[in-house]
């Protein structure tokens, strides 16, 4: 999400609103605020939702077409739960990651890791149902799965990722160098059915609110001496308030890659660095259920990098705001 505050508004008939917070599922969401013009120059990026064979992703033309030029390609299943089924992710990486149970981790016959390593097990039971979870990363770049011609091991891959995986719900996209999103072709005939979203922004203006004076704050902030172990002497009571303002908030949800996210912030970079807007928040709410995360296991169980929001301040200030637990030693 995407917000900021406006000049106040007075003498006009005005209707309150109340932002209420979404709870991340299967997609991620940004939220923000933005200037109207801001809104209209931002272009809208797209993803795809598919059922389909991971086999796919084995094809030398997909590989060469989206994953060696430089751009990347981002996914991951949906309507599955990490801790109780069988999952995928393909990392912009080049990385196809499979978390599969020990049945199929020995029916597929390809080497792989236990999943769980990165958080102790509680009791001998959580263990156990941790044992039975393997990851397998297949690096698709690698010239394994590059080169031309016949490769028993790609084949054999291929051949296991069709027959012993069922077909899974996917939302994928592409983007190249540049960070736009690409059009993807799905499968060497292009027949794997498949349905675009397209990432529209939505648009909510609030108005009578309460909004901060960062001037006012940060100017008293300078009278002060430095303290020893932080520059924050207030408490958000004490905050200076403009009333009856107005705020504006952008949502997006869906499948949100990096360079999308990334376009928005610099959007709103821009934006207050020109003096159009007095700041800017870009608040983002990622994957609550995966089981990667900053190369490394994810801790779910806290929200860490799937919820913090950046605020944006004149002359180039940024704060990250983030709450962080035992769980996210990733980050």
């Amino acid at each position: 999400m995407v917000r900021g505050g406006k000049t106040s508004r007075r003498g006009a008939t005005q209707r309150r609103g109340r932002l209420q917070g979404i709870t991340a599922g299967s997609v991620s969401s940004i939220q923000g605020w933005e200037s109207h013009s801001t809104v209209a120059t931002m272009g809208n990026g797209f993803y795809y939702e598919v059922q389909s064979s991971l086999a796919m992703f084995l094809s030398p033309a997909f590989i060469r077409d989206y994953l060696m030029d430089g751009g990347a390609v981002f996914m991951v299943t949906k309507n599955v739960a990490i801790d109780a089924s069988q999952s995928a992710m393909l990392l912009p990486s080049g990385q196809l990651l499979l978390l599969v149970n020990a049945n199929t981790y020995q029916q597929l016959g390809i080497v792989g890791e236990k999943y769980g390593k990165a958080v102790p097990a509680s009791s001998k039971t959580a263990h156990v149902k941790r044992g039975q979870k393997y990851i397998i990363t297949l690096d698709l770049t690698s010239s394994t799965f590059t080169e031309k011609g016949e490769n028993f091991f790609r084949d054999r891959v291929k051949k296991c990722l069709s027959t012993k995986l069922e077909h899974v719900d996917m939302v994928l996209c592409a983007y190249n160098q540049r960070g736009s999103a690409r059009t993807i072709v799905f499968g060497d005939d292009d027949a794997v059915a498949r349905s675009r979203v397209e990432l529209n922004g939505m648009m909510t203006t609030f108005s009578e609110v309460f909004l901060p004076k960062f001037d006012a704050f940060y100017n008293e902030l300078e009278k002060k001496l430095e303290e020893y172990v932080s520059t924050f002497t207030g408490t958000p009571d004490s905050f200076e308030c403009e009333p009856n303002s107005e705020i504006t908030t952008v949502q997006w949800r869906g499948l949100l890659a990096a360079p999308f996210c990334s376009a928005i912030v610099e959007k709103v970079q821009g934006a207050v660095r020109n003096g159009e807007l007095p700041w800017g928040a870009v608040t983002v709410w990622g994957f609550p259920d995966v089981f990667v995360s900053w190369r490394q296991e994810h801790g779910y169980l806290s929200n860490g990098n799937n919820n913090y929001t950046l605020l944006m301040l004149p002359n180039d200030e940024y704060f990250m705001l983030q709450a962080l637990g035992p769980h996210d030693a990733a980050v």
